[in-house]
């Protein structure tokens, strides 16, 4: 075994180098170059799951933390081998089992969240915390510590998906889509958790095994064919059930525009102005229902020329809103500052097309009947459907907004709604 004067006699070189001490199990001296300050220390180095691992024991010397002899530093490394046969972790872990049994659940979710601030906008964002908040952690206990969550961990991945299938349950069953979501942010907070060196790797809980399939039929959005146009433009005038004549107007508005309702009922009076001699609603990349992403394309606009039936339609909206900000103001006090969003699928359910038709299904008819009907262009269709078109590199150079053409379609759109019924 390796004595205190023959480490001292170690003389630093241009190069690192290391010599045996002489316990039979891996434990090293290693000397430092002269460059890196020749410094010396206790290092061991073993094979922990068929790898070489190398794990810094502490310096040679006197003090705190220190090692003077050769034995000391011995009975240091003993304590991490022996720590890492019964605990079937890295000896390089010894010592962080107490910290990272202080992070928790909520630790996870909070910092997930956090990340994602930056990534995504303000209205997803607040629905990953409503899925946290109202589904997840009424489930299970934001304090539980995460190594216990570790898929092999005391809870692990039974616990996770406990969660994942009350969730589901809680909808008789129904509700597939949205536990396999909140499995899916779960997943999120999770790997945010590995990241941070709070979770081992490769145990995550709420990853899905390879190749499993999500047997949940996906339902598309309810839209009608142009021979139920009429009948429906019919019931959207009579209003039966006396709904407020701003649902009435706004989905009037949607009808003519086929704008996502996120976004509709976000539009701003300031935004009405001249575009290449073209009155238009200029709607800012990131207003919520564009479905633009966040850093990458939420700074190009979408644009809504305005055309004789909408500026009918806009002067009767002027009416109720009073000079507020919003084009489209709420009905009753609310928490948006404008339309709640979900008034145009009320309006729309209230007079008898509960299953029949969604206000996102109405792109659907647009685009269709557009096409066949009008013989317009898909091209022109889906750019004023807030589509931007094209790969990455027609993406980059394209800026052409088409306007004209955008307006024109707009123009015959309207005109084909009101030869089938709608009143303005």
């Amino acid at each position: 075994m390796l004595k205190s004067k023959d480490i001292k006699s170690l003389v630093p070189t241009t190069k690192t180098y290391n010599k045996s001490c002489g316990t039979g199990n891996g434990l090293i001296i290693e000397v430092s170059s002269i460059k890196q300050g020749g410094t010396k220390c206790f290092v061991g180095r073993t094979r922990f799951r068929k790898k070489q691992t190398t794990v810094y024991i502490g310096s040679f010397g006197n003090g705190f933390g220190k090692f003077s002899t050769v034995p000391e530093a011995n009975r240091e490394w003993e304590k991490r081998l022996i720590w890492s046969s019964q605990m079937g972790k890295s000896p390089k872990d010894y010592g962080k089992k107490v910290i990272s049994q202080t992070k928790t659940l909520k630790h996870a979710i909070n910092g997930f969240l956090k990340q994602k601030s930056h990534e995504i906008k303000q209205t997803s964002l607040k629905e990953y915390e409503n899925k946290f908040n109202n589904q997840i952690l009424t489930k299970i206990d934001g304090d539980i510590p995460l190594k216990d969550l570790e898929w092999d961990g005391e809870l692990g991945r039974q616990e996770i998906m406990r969660v994942v299938e009350e969730i589901k349950d809680a909808g008789k069953g129904n509700n597939v889509d949205l536990s396999r979501r909140c499995q899916d942010i779960l997943k999120g907070a999770f790997n945010y958790a590995i990241a941070q060196g709070w979770m081992s790797r490769g145990q995550n809980p709420a990853t899905r095994p390879e190749g499993e399939k999500n047997h949940h039929k996906q339902s598309h959005h309810k839209t009608i064919s142009f021979d139920d146009v009429p009948k429906f433009l019919k019931e959207v005038n009579l209003n039966r059930h006396n709904a407020h004549p701003i649902s009435v107007l706004s989905t009037k508005f949607l009808l003519l525009t086929f704008l996502r309702a996120g976004a509709s009922t976000r539009l701003e009076w300031s935004w009405i102005k001249k575009i290449n001699g073209i009155r238009c609603i200029e709607v800012e990349g990131n207003t919520s229902g564009l479905k633009r992403k966040k850093g990458v394309n939420d700074h190009i606009p979408h644009h809504v020329p305005l055309t004789e039936n909408l500026d009918k339609l806009l002067s009767q909206i002027a009416e109720y809103s009073m000079g507020e900000k919003y084009i489209f103001t709420p009905i009753r006090q609310s928490r948006f500052s404008h339309l709640d969003p979900s008034t145009p699928n009320n309006y729309l359910r209230n007079i008898g097309y509960q299953n029949v038709l969604v206000a996102h299904g109405w792109r659907s008819t647009a685009l269709t009947v557009g096409q066949e009907i009008l013989g317009e262009d898909s091209e022109i269709i889906q750019r004023q459907m807030g589509h931007l078109l094209g790969d990455k590199v027609r993406k980059a150079y394209d800026k052409s907004i088409m306007l004209e053409r955008r307006k024109k379609f707009l123009e015959n759109w309207g005109n084909l709604l009101i030869q089938n019924g709608l009143k303005i």
